[in-house]
């Protein structure tokens, strides 16, 4: 996708449908990684032209990226004023369950 195309997603994306996307995603990145099998994990591979590592390692450090992501996420909403939210909405992607 070019960079130009992402303004148009961004003008058709309709945000009350965020949850939904973010599911797809998680489903199509399982369905891509899934499949492989454990040659093609350790298989040299060059990502960017630049770095030649097993291909599970570049897979690890793309999920590191994805963590990052998110804590980044998670703190800009709370600095926006998102008291409520806390440990739990960031490590488990729930509520803090409440004792009864």
């Amino acid at each position: 996708m070019e960079y130009a195309d992402y303004q148009q997603m961004l003008d058709t994306t309709d945000v009350s449908k965020f949850p939904e996307y973010i599911d797809q995603q998680a489903h199509d990145v399982t369905e891509a990684i899934e499949p492989l099998t454990d040659t093609q994990l350790q298989e040299e591979v060059t990502l960017r032209g630049v770095i030649t590592a097993p291909r599970a390692v570049h897979l690890v450090n793309v999920f590191a990226q994805i963590t990052a992501y998110k804590m980044q996420l998670f703190l800009q909403l709370k600095h926006t004023g998102k008291h409520e939210l806390g440990t739990s909405n960031l490590r488990m992607g729930m509520d803090t369950p409440t004792q009864g």
